[in-house]
């Protein structure tokens, strides 16, 4: 029997399988046996072992690993042994067969195999490291210790490549890696109650509480590992210490510490990977350019060789950045642009074209006016929205940055590439004609925000284009439209022409539009003034529309957005003003807190609020008589003197319905519409029932030729009416207007 491969399993259900049937390669090809020890299974897996072997033995857990291992091992009628656990499988058999069959196979006593420890279930997340598991079958051969038992090396040792897939300390398998923290963490205990002294338990240690997902006690654990061998003259057979170390130092920020400690393991051995890896990374966090960029081409050099199948000699130190490599590549191409170093890029970014570095790539071939690189990057790739994005953003950069105002010639040099592009030059920048069939503008890009701005802004075109997108991208456009004194003069417009559309749609979109302005400080005070209650009784019919009472009077807070959110609580404020002014102040100023984002608007009502010595006990007490001289005034056309009385009303009592609707009507007999619907609109949200503020809407309305609105708030004047005769007027304008 030329080979034993010995096995000590427990409740290994799910793993047994994939371990066995990969062994399965190996028949007829050496003459092998399957040594399997049970040491308390409650599972399947004796069964599944049985299927693959009728060596299959009972042995009795008994806290220690090393004599579990010796027991298997007596079992063995092999030449040689091969220890296996349930959660590895053998991925090269080709190798392990190699070996056997190699002519100096007869001068060694032991040989190494590669690992690779899966961290997660993805095909390249994993650390390497390398053990002594195949040994010649001898009674001097034995394992010791009770936890990550250590084998009885006899010498002298191949160096292979044979290598196992380890899967037990997969992150991703909770239940399993608590089961293992628990299990270890208990005997490593135990051993450092014998013995205290030994920097290969604490080690181990600081491996157990890492995979617990515990950093401090790790690195504590590991710091003491060091301690204890900072006397030690040889030192080179600590380096798993080092490594480990310098893992953790790297981990919190120490990074002048890890470049010191790697730098020292270098001077012992420079054969191990991560301390290149470690120190490069470092010097990169310490924005030390030049030096990482020497320790990157370093960690190349030696990865290149351990490819070609270089064998590393200490076996004792685990390779956690081996399969990083596509990330060392990135992040090098980083470090180039860092330093400006945009030749390197030129003749290396084939290692690595990925288009999370898309940007880097293009301003290095930019910069470098290698304009055959950037169609050479897109050549066998659908070029999308974003690629177009990044190339006119990269074009902006280099040209604000090298001083030169030749953004047009670098365009030049890009024609052809895709249609969108050349779209996008010939508009912008050649005023020629925009071909509106190559560019859609239903997924916000910067570029096309451009490009619409100058559709909509120097060509007068309407803001319809925008209103049919969907919310994320409407509003998106609408926020850069609103970055344009042009944009803000189109919105204020487009708020006093739409103002009281009923329309559900066409409201959403005028909140929106208002929302933006509302928040500026770019509008005079005198328009902010007209905007401010236009925004308000917008918002406020747009959410009577669209949230019942139910939800308005006791669940809008869970229900409704953050911004509608706001504007209830106003316009409840608004209803305590007359009341309480000192209160209405106070929950003003808790707004702001609240929503900063309405401090301007805020701001405002703050500064508008008059605190003076008026007696308004007396005021509030003829309150009725002086309403009714106020209407009588209005019917004898003495405008003015009931203006006069209304303002000083309108101070007391600011969000009165019967009052904002005679303000009302008092400038729609002056001819000042704006305000005349401004006031009533007011008057409307705070008594949506009022027939006369509903009929008065109607009729500016329909003064101004907004037919569409004036027949909505007809209708509803025509329910609200109690008068026959009036009623029947009223039939008779929807009937023209229809």
């Amino acid at each position: 029997m030329l080979l034993s491969i010995a096995m000590i399993v427990k409740n290994e259900e799910n793993n047994l399988p994939r371990a066995l049937e990969a062994l399965m390669a190996l028949k007829n090809k050496i003459d092998y046996e399957i040594i399997i020890v049970d040491t308390g299974s409650e599972d399947n897996t004796i069964h599944i072992a049985k299927q693959y072997t009728n060596k299959v033995f009972k042995k009795e857990w008994t806290g220690n690993f090393s004599e579990m291992r010796n027991y298997s091992i007596s079992k063995c009628k092999g030449e040689w042994i091969l220890v296996l656990d349930a959660d590895e499988v053998l991925e090269n058999p080709n190798e392990l067969i190699k070996f056997f069959k190699a002519k100096d196979v007869k001068k060694f006593n032991s040989a190494t195999i590669k690992f690779k420890n899966m961290i997660t279930n993805k095909e390249n997340d994993y650390l390497i490291g390398t053990l002594v598991r195949l040994f010649r079958n001898r009674k001097e051969f034995y394992y010791t210790g009770r936890v990550h038992e250590q084998p009885k090396i006899l010498e002298p040792t191949k160096l292979t490549n044979i290598t196992l897939i380890h899967y037990g300390y997969s992150r991703e398998s909770f239940n399993l890696m608590n089961y293992k923290y628990e299990r270890n963490l208990k005997l490593l205990l135990e051993d450092l109650k014998e013995d205290n002294n030994n920097p290969y338990t604490y080690f181990q240690l600081a491996q157990t509480y890492g995979m617990a997902n515990m950093p401090d006690k790790a690195y504590e654990s590991i710091s003491k590992a060091f301690e204890l061998i900072k006397d030690v003259k040889d030192k080179s057979k600590y380096l798993y210490i080092y490594h480990l170390l310098s893992m953790y130092l790297n981990s919190i920020g120490e990074y002048e510490r890890t470049i010191e400690l790697c730098k020292e393991a270098l001077s012992y051995r420079k054969e191990h990977l991560d301390f290149y890896y470690f120190i490069g990374k470092a010097y990169s966090l310490l924005n030390d350019y030049k030096k990482a960029e020497y320790y990157y081409d370093e960690y190349f050099k030696l990865h290149k060789k351990l490819e070609e199948g270089y064998i590393v000699e200490d076996i004792s130190v685990s390779n956690i950045s081996f399969a990083k490599k596509k990330e060392m590549l990135k992040e090098r191409i980083v470090l180039a642009f860092k330093s400006k170093d945009y030749d390197y890029i030129i003749n290396n970014y084939l290692l690595y074209n990925e288009d999370d570095i898309e940007e880097i790539l293009l301003y290095a071939f930019i910069r470098k006016e290698k304009y055959d690189k950037v169609f050479a990057i897109y050549k066998d790739k659908e070029i999308s929205d974003k690629n177009i994005n990044n190339i006119i953003f990269v074009c902006d950069k280099v040209t604000k940055e090298t001083l030169k105002n030749d953004i047009l010639t670098i365009y030049e040099n890009l024609l052809g590439l895709d249609k969108r592009l050349d779209n996008y030059i010939n508009y912008i920048y050649k005023n020629i004609d925009l071909n509106k069939k190559d560019i859609e503008f239903d997924c916000y890009y910067s570029y096309k925000s451009r490009i619409l701005a100058k559709y909509i802004l120097e060509e007068k075109n309407s803001l319809d284009i925008i209103k049919n997108l969907n919310k994320n991208d409407m509003i998106s456009y609408l926020i850069d439209l609103n970055k344009d004194y042009r944009g803000i003069d189109l919105f204020y417009q487009y708020s006093k022409d739409n103002f009281l559309n009923n329309n559900l749609e066409d409201l959403s979109f005028l909140n929106i539009i208002e929302d933006l302005l509302i928040k500026s400080n770019n509008i005079e005070k005198e328009n902010y003034d007209r905007l401010l209650y236009r925004t308000i009784i917008n918002k406020i019919n747009f959410i009577k529309k669209v949230y019942n009472n139910e939800v308005l009077n006791k669940y809008y807070k869970k229900i409704c957005s953050k911004d509608e959110i706001f504007f209830i609580e106003l316009f409840n404020l608004f209803k305590i003003y007359s009341v309480d002014t000192v209160m209405y102040i106070r929950k003003l100023r808790k707004m702001i807190k609240e929503y900063p984002e309405y401090k301007v608007l805020i701001d405002y009502l703050k500064d508008s609020i008059q605190l003076d010595n008026i007696n308004y006990n007396l005021i509030f007490n003829e309150k009725e008589n002086l309403i009714n001289n106020i209407q009588i005034l209005i019917e004898n056309n003495r405008i003015k003197e009931a203006e006069e009385i209304l303002k000083e009303l309108s101070n007391s009592f600011k969000f009165d319905s019967r009052i904002n609707n005679l303000l009302g009507v008092v400038h729609y007999i002056k001819g000042e519409y704006e305000q005349a619907l401004t006031y009533i609109g007011l008057s409307k949200i705070f008594n949506n029932d009022d027939f006369d503020a509903t009929y008065n809407l109607a009729l500016i309305l329909q003064n101004l030729n907004r037919n569409k609105e004036s027949l909505y708030y007809y209708k509803e004047a025509l329910i609200l009416c109690g008068d026959e005769n009036i009623k029947n007027d009223i039939l008779e304008i929807i009937k023209f207007l229809e």
